[in-house]
């Protein structure tokens, strides 16, 4: 029996019950809400600090209304095994551990997952060079774990999270789910709003560009001009009266909008 029949079938019938809620509950839809769980990994040998950093961490994406689920792990191997049921997109771990220690674990990690974002926790400054080679996004230095480890979270997650959700936005006739990603801009003409994608779609959404201004991640997209708000990710060059988007396409630049682009736009650079 073929495999394709009834994937197919489980899809079409899923596809059918979204869109039979949708239409009865359009109302109660969460406009601009953003879908997907964040998957975090903490490892540390010491139980007690172990607690401590899973504390620190949950404590500052609540903080931020994250959507993440966090899993601790006492042993380097316990989390391999289960980043490859299923992966994790943050690890914090410690670099002195026995048998795996931190490097050999960053080392496994990136032999088949280049996109997860390590984070180092440790008292032993000498072997950050050491690490390097394996793209570490932060150092957290255990002596500051309170002032330091709440920042390095939130950022990290951000960054993840800026890459893998999905916007829930409302187009003519349906719920569009899409990646911040791959949207361009949005432009507000002829008392329309079209969301640009890159491929050069074009989807008309039901918004403002006020309302917009509302829903979308704060710092990742700018209101640049009356009728425009941009992605920072596209943006090459901040220009005199425009703004050069990666695909050479050139969005307008309101003069009073320039000093708080521009200040926008430095602070999307540092975070990345």
């Amino acid at each position: 029996m073929s495999v394709c029949g009834p994937v197919f079938e489980a899809e079409r019938c899923l596809a059918f019950w979204k869109k039979l809620w949708y239409d009865k509950n359009e109302e109660e839809c969460v406009e601009g809400s953003v879908d997907g769980v964040i998957r975090i990994a903490v490892v540390d040998d010491e139980k007690e600090v172990l607690k401590f950093l899973m504390q620190i961490i949950s404590d500052a994406l609540q903080k931020e209304e994250a959507q993440f689920e966090i899993a601790s792990f006492l042993k380097a191997e316990d989390l391999l095994a289960s980043h490859r049921e299923k992966p994790f997109q943050i690890v914090f771990a410690d670099l002195e551990m026995p048998e795996v220690d931190g490097l050999h674990l960053a080392k496994e990690l990136r032999k088949k997952d280049d996109n997860v974002l390590l984070i180092f926790v440790t008292s032993h400054e000498e072997l950050v060079f050491q690490c390097f080679q394996y793209e570490v996004f932060y150092f957290v230095r255990k002596e500051f774990l309170k002032s330091e480890l709440p920042k390095v979270a939130v950022s990290a997650y951000q960054k993840v999270w800026d890459h893998v959700s999905k916007l829930q936005l409302k187009s003519k006739d349906r719920l569009v789910s899409v990646s911040a990603d791959d949207i361009l801009y949005f432009v507000s003409a002829n008392h329309k709003v079209l969301m640009h994608e890159k491929d050069n779609v074009q989807i008309q959404v039901m918004y403002t560009l006020e309302k917009l201004e509302k829903l979308l991640p704060k710092g990742r997209f700018i209101r640049c001009h009356a009728g425009y708000i941009v992605n920072c990710f596209y943006i090459f060059s901040i220009n005199q009266n425009e703004i050069v988007l990666t695909t050479g396409e050139q969005i307008p630049l309101s003069r009073h909008r320039k000093k708080e682009v521009k200040t926008i736009f430095q602070h999307y650079l540092r975070s990345i």
